[in-house]
């Protein structure tokens, strides 16, 4: 019965994939299909059907003899799905189920998926992978964690290091399906506990971007002949610039609430967004501000001089853009999406996705709704730049049990992370999250989000140094505090907990 099952749901996967590419050859942009060969740098080079470069098959002829992987997975529906679902029905699940289908076959391997609820800032999830380290009886293989909890110091020792290539010796982690700008700035030391591939769809729901009401930002939003301005024409010109997207929000309100003269959620803004998280992150990092910068020798400090500089440029302009008079930040996600989806905010800065309700919502606005990249700083800064929330998974690798395969291990991973690449990934972007939630203008403005996702070493790390970022970031900003004087008063503290992390790595096997 359940060889049925699998492949029963094996051959409507192919049948969903057939009615895709079917759909694809019709539109009026043909793919490039596999085999065609773009030039690179390096020369010729081969291209899939989705444009990217192909590999060859790094894990082919391994076998393992039906041993079980674990994966500790965590128990949110829009975390776990990117791994398994017990009821494959949508296009997504069948492409999930088919890959975890090619990877057990193709290399004898079971794999098992522990899923655990997180609990209160993650501690029942993280309880559960420091007891399976601490018991030494290998019965977790691969952590799929919250990326803000994933580098606690009590289950850090119990991971490999990625970079590792004796006791991880299939891994390729020079190749796309691994995010190289995480490993970028997740490495230290030669060190790496926790990764990205493409596996992780997670990370892409949690990009921040900019939505816009479609019909009423052409109503309000003119350029000099009294013509409705083309956001997406801006962005593709690279013209989208912080000034440009302050000027058009800063004076837009009406007290069209239940109550005069109080400011609420039913009167009208120019923008709305989530106070504590994404309002400030996603300015840090579109503005091109870091918290943290490495040294020659590789160690790791707070900004300073012309760095710090631009941070607290970046923070005045983020301050003065949320604190005018037409803008409003509610303090959750659900207030938030209302504001916006209700019609009360030219534009919000969000992530892609939070939650299905929160895409329902979007989904029924009879404005319609628009997707474009966070702005840049202006004309000198050459690209767009993605922050990503920092709910997203992130993976770690076990170290623990006498008879723990991790040369299988880095395996199962591999062949995950190529399959991911191949299929499940692409998948997801074009037909799935882009179809799903973006007109056609706004999917060709999302490949501008994804192009330049980038991460900061004190957010990577920020369970283990210390929430850096919450300090010296969001704190003086949700008070509308000095950044110099918080700084001054904090950076002392701050930048020893970086060095003491600093320490601490190096003091790892």
């Amino acid at each position: 019965m359940k060889n049925l099952k699998r492949i029963l749901c094996l051959t409507l996967a192919l049948l969903m994939l057939l009615t895709s590419l079917i759909a694809c050859a019709n539109s009026e942009e043909e793919d490039t299909g596999h085999g065609e060969l773009s030039i690179s740098e390096d020369g010729p080079v081969e291209t899939d059907q989705y444009g990217q470069e192909v590999y060859s098959d790094p894990t082919a002829g391994l076998s393992f003899g039906g041993k079980q992987v674990n994966f500790l997975v965590r128990s949110g529906s829009q975390y776990l799905r990117e791994w398994y679902t017990d009821n494959p029905t949508s296009n997504v699940d069948q492409q999930i189920y088919s890959r975890n289908v090619t990877v057990e076959d193709a290399l004898d391997v079971k794999l098992n998926y522990i899923v655990q609820a997180e609990g209160a800032d993650n501690k029942d999830f993280y309880t559960k992978v420091t007891n399976a380290g601490a018991s030494g009886q290998g019965e977790i293989d691969v952590v799929s964690g919250f990326a803000a909890y994933a580098t606690n110091q009590n289950a850090m020792p119990y991971y490999v290091n990625w970079f590792d290539s004796e006791k991880l010796p299939y891994l390729n982690l020079d190749r796309k399906y691994w995010n190289q700008n995480y490993q970028r700035d997740a490495a230290a030391f030669g060190k790496l506990y926790v990764n990205v591939g493409d596996m992780n769809l997670s990370l892409y729901d949690r990009c921040m971007v900019v939505f816009f009401n479609k019909t009423k930002v052409a109503q309000y939003i003119k350029d000099s002949s009294g013509n409705p301005i083309n956001l997406y024409e801006l962005v593709q010109n690279g013209q989208w610039y912080y000034e440009t997207f302050y000027n058009m929000i800063k004076d837009v309100y009406e007290d069209t609430g239940d109550v005069q003269e109080q400011r609420d959620n039913k009167d009208f803004y120019g923008v709305t967004g989530i106070k504590g998280s994404e309002a400030s992150d996603a300015f840090l990092y579109s503005l091109g501000g870091m918290l943290s910068t490495t040294a020659s020798d590789g160690s790791h400090s707070l900004v300073t001089d012309t760095k710090l500089q631009k941070l607290g440029d970046i923070y005045e302009a983020m301050t003065e853009f949320w604190y005018s008079n037409g803008a409003i930040m509610p303090t959750d996600s659900a207030t938030n999406y209302d504001v916006f989806t209700g019609g009360h905010a030219l534009f919000t800065v969000d992530v892609v996705w939070h939650y299905e309700t929160g895409l329902t919502k979007l989904h029924a606005m009879s404005d319609g709704y628009g997707i474009i990249p966070m702005p840049k700083f202006d004309e000198d800064q050459e690209s767009y730049i993605t922050g990503v929330q920092d709910a997203y998974n992130v993976l770690s690798i076990m170290h623990c049990g006498q008879n723990q395969d991790l040369a299988m291990i880095s395996a199962v991973l591999e062949k995950m992370a190529y399959e991911s690449y191949n299929t499940v990934r692409p998948y997801y972007v074009e037909n799935i999250l882009k179809l799903r939630n973006m007109d056609y203008d706004s999917s060709n403005c999302f490949n501008y989000v994804i192009d330049n996702i980038c991460f900061d070493f004190c957010d990577v790390y920020c369970a283990g140094i210390g929430w850096v970022r919450n300090a010296l970031w969001r704190a003086p900003f949700a008070a509308n505090a000095s950044f110099e004087t918080n700084w001054s008063n904090y950076w002392r503290k701050n930048n020893k907990k970086v060095q003491d992390f600093d320490a601490w790595l190096l003091a790892q096997g």
